[in-house]
């Protein structure tokens, strides 16, 4: 079973040209912006989208949804509905991934969020909401009521 609250991006919904990032990694907003970037170029934020123009291949070949053959557990993704780092399109089409192959799967999106959760009352949800999902995969009953989750394939 698992958890996804900050997937990696599908490359091929990337730009195709590089942004100009700024030489600040500590600004906030451009490290967010370059994140996946920074990742897949070896913690390189500065330098990522740069790395992203010369190297896309390997950021197809690092995207998770390549990927969705290995996976045989259950799984929620929380999405924040505007999140500009990991659009809810791409949560959705891992989603949808998931669900064609049979497993039980859940979509949680949050409305009033970005990319990450800010909201108290978001933040309690998400963490209720992952209480059900565990206990309804796992077969457990929670001790706690808890606002039921749509999972798939269930």
């Amino acid at each position: 079973m698992g958890t996804v609250v900050a997937p990696l991006q599908y490359p091929t919904a990337w730009p195709t040209s590089p942004t100009s990032p700024t030489s600040d990694c500590t600004v906030k907003s451009q490290t967010e912006m370059r994140y996946t970037d920074g990742v897949a170029a070896g913690g390189d934020c500065v330098n990522g989208a740069q790395y992203l123009a010369e190297r896309r291949d390997l950021y197809v070949e690092r995207s998770p949804i390549q990927y969705t053959d290995r996976l045989s557990n259950p799984l929620i993704m929380f999405q924040g509905l505007y999140d500009k780092i990991v659009p809810p399109s791409q949560s959705k089409m891992m989603r949808d991934a998931l669900r064609g192959k049979g497993l039980p799967v859940a979509y949680a999106p949050l409305q009033g969020e970005q990319y990450g959760f800010r909201l108290a009352e978001n933040i309690k949800w998400a963490l209720a909401a992952e209480c059900y999902f565990y206990s309804r995969v796992s077969g457990l009953d929670l001790a706690d009521s808890a606002e039921p989750v749509p999972i798939d394939n269930l």
